[in-house]
């Protein structure tokens, strides 16, 4: 196991916590300004006024996240001249969410499609997953009941399910006010928790000025929302949340912590991709409406559950919670 010295790790992530809280919290005005201003807006089609607001608010996430995280390493490695482990793992991993952050941009501008957006993070996943191999072990152990160990195909599951599905299925269960950046939250706190529990604390690296930056965007981004967080937040947050967990060795964890995520990347494989989380509201009740096939969770959790958009994040929010509890006991028997 590797030991820190838990002063300086806990004083250098309390550092990146509040550096990348404030960073985003300071730029999301200016990033609302201008991207009005360039008429980078779209409406909000789950409301019956349908209001025009800014889009791509996950800029000034990603801006105030890698400046929360260069804080830690400067402060770890440079001030109380602590080593940073596995550095490969931990540079392709910044690589990895930056080329999540970066297609996400692109696609917000230039509209990719869906299929070609959900394979372009595989390439920025290879150097992960070649330097996760190469320094950490070729092992995939999913509760001993799959145990993966040839190299090639450890390899192929951290690009495809590991980061590809992962950035894919936060992406597209989106589209609600709040909904991303609650269970980016949700998720990074109780793998923050499982990492002190287990005092292995690598995720931690990545996850602090996650949730730090989610914070402050969530204050903008809450219903009613003030900025939409663009492709550019949710393919970010979700290879974020992936990256951390191979670094931290937590992979079995992320899989289980996704099932909403999955299943979402599954209802929308089998629409090739086409598929919207859109719904309208009804005019007298509020409630929101969908007629159609269920191509998404969201679709199959309002035709059987009448509520509004608020609502509908909170019963997110709290499925994963749930989620999340239901797990600590899984926690507990592996670190037995």
């Amino acid at each position: 196991m590797i030991t820190f010295d838990t002063t300086a790790l806990g004083i250098s992530l309390a550092e990146s916590f509040i550096v990348a809280l404030l960073v985003t919290y300071i730029l999301m005005p200016w990033v609302m300004s201008n991207m009005r201003k360039r008429g980078i807006t779209g409406k909000d089609q789950n409301k019956l006024e349908e209001p025009v607001i800014p889009e791509m608010g996950g800029v000034g996430v990603v801006i105030g996240y890698f400046a929360g995280l260069f804080t830690f390493m400067i402060s770890y490695r440079f001030i109380f001249q602590e080593e940073l482990p596995f550095s490969s793992v931990l540079m392709a991993g910044m690589f990895c969410i930056l080329g999540a952050a970066f297609i996400g941009a692109i696609d917000d501008l230039f509209d990719l499609r869906q299929r070609v957006k959900a394979v372009l993070p595989a390439f920025f996943a290879i150097p992960l997953a070649y330097y996760t191999i190469t320094t950490m072990g070729s092992v995939v152990n999913l509760f001993g009941i799959i145990i993966i160990t040839i190299p090639w195909i450890v390899m192929a599951v951290i690009i495809l399910f590991g980061i590809t599905a992962a950035a894919n299925g936060a992406n597209m269960l989106e589209g609600y006010n709040g909904l991303g950046a609650g269970l980016a939250i949700i998720i990074s706190i109780f793998l923050c928790l499982v990492s002190i529990y287990q005092q292995n604390y690598l995720v931690m690296f990545f996850l602090v000025p996650l949730i730090a930056a989610s914070f402050a965007f969530l204050k903008f981004n809450y219903y009613p929302a003030q900025v939409f967080p663009g492709d550019v937040y949710t393919l970010f947050y979700g290879a974020t949340i992936a990256v951390a967990v191979i670094y931290g060795g937590l992979k079995e964890l992320g899989s289980l912590l996704f099932i909403p995520m999955i299943i979402e990347f599954i209802l929308k494989l089998r629409s090739k991709f086409e598929a919207e989380n859109f719904a309208k509201p009804n005019r007298k009740t509020g409630h929101l409406e969908y007629k159609g096939p269920s191509q998404s969770l969201i679709h199959f959790v309002i035709k059987r559950v009448p509520m509004n958009e608020k609502y509908l994040v909170w019963g997110f929010w709290f499925l994963q919670i749930v989620i999340c509890i239901s797990i600590i006991p899984i926690v507990m028997i592996s670190t037995i």
